[in-house]
């Protein structure tokens, strides 16, 4: 005869989102290094090629790119 052990159901705790959700100076990490975020539209591809064109290599800052493109061109993005 085989018995059934009794499972304990765990339910999840949801996170804790705070009333207000905007981030602030207190409760945002600090990287060890200046992270700049650019975006354009596909216009705008150029302009990020000119400018990694004309800063040093060892600026010490990391960039996020944002572009927004048509679904049907290529992105170059990557040459970039």
């Amino acid at each position: 005869m085989t018995t059934n052990k009794a499972t304990k159901k765990v339910k999840a705790k949801s996170p804790v989102i705070p009333a207000n959700p905007v981030a602030s100076v207190e409760n945002v990490p600090v990287a060890p290094f200046p992270i700049v975020g650019m975006g354009a539209s596909a216009g705008g591809l150029e302009a990020f090629n000119q400018f990694f064109r004309n800063i040093t290599p060892d600026s010490g800052m990391a960039f996020v790119l944002v572009s927004h493109l048509d679904p049907s061109h290529v992105s170059i993005l990557t040459e970039i």
